[in-house]
């Protein structure tokens, strides 16, 4: 492993306490990092870092426009770290993510083709390091979309694959209880998608238990706050009458 200088070992350790900061201290983070790129764009822990400040800035802004150019650059950056060095975790885990990011707003065939790229770098990223919550997360959210592509989408999909991607409920479900498991809480929408999955499974019990869960979990992003649609359905469940066993 290539040894770093005082200065950027310093330098990243600023980095990773602003991220784990709010909204304020992410955005210094950001700043730290874009001012100091033309001295360490080459060094794949720093650029990394820079990855997913540009995902801290894309979950906090409100114009759609602003967000998709964080993304962008952000991609870039963990692209640029996955070139220098293809066996580190955080570089797929970041890629993964921004790509997530990424096919959000696009075309049903982009969404595919992002969608095989993410799982690729969730699957390499676990391979290299099988403790990190939020690649189960979104390894849960894989399965879950795919669980629920249309008739046209399976089509799409066989048509872009040898083997098309599928999945079920019962995998996603198994990768939010992951996520859950290796820090209970540190997401409000892995608690709600939990109970989503209970309940399209038939399990109101336990969907209604981790809707009260996920309901009282504070909202850590703009991005969380975005899944209003899933936490109205699961508000619905609760205030509808309980079925008699």
């Amino acid at each position: 492993m290539t040894m770093m200088n005082p200065e950027l070992t310093l330098l990243l350790t600023q980095s990773d306490f602003l991220h784990a900061g709010d909204s304020g201290k992410k955005t210094d983070g950001f700043n730290l990092l874009t001012e100091n790129k033309p001295l360490y764009s080459d060094n794949v822990e720093f650029l990394w870092r820079l990855a997913r400040a540009y995902n801290d800035m894309c979950e906090h802004v409100e114009d759609e426009d602003e967000r998709r150019s964080y993304v962008e650059q952000g991609r870039d950056e963990a692209e640029s770290a996955l070139q220098r060095n293809g066996l580190n975790a955080d570089c797929h885990k970041w890629f993964a993510v921004l790509t997530a990011q990424t096919s959000q707003c696009d075309s049903m065939h982009s969404k595919l083709k992002c969608s095989h790229i993410l799982k690729e770098h969730l699957d390499r990223a676990l391979a290299l390091r099988d403790d990190d919550p939020l690649c189960f997360y979104l390894l849960g959210r894989w399965c879950y979309e795919m669980s629920r592509l249309s008739w046209l989408e399976q089509k799409a999909a066989a048509a872009l694959y040898e083997t098309p991607p599928c999945s079920s409920l019962q995998h996603a479900l198994e990768n939010f209880l992951k996520a859950e498991e290796l820090k209970p809480g540190f997401s409000r929408a892995v608690r709600l998608y939990i109970a989503k999955c209970h309940k399209d499974l038939g399990n109101e019990s336990e969907a209604r238990n981790w809707t009260h869960l996920a309901l009282a979990t504070p909202t850590n992003t703009h991005q969380e706050a975005g899944i209003s649609g899933l936490e109205a359905e699961l508000k619905a469940l609760i205030d509808s009458p309980a079925e008699q066993l």
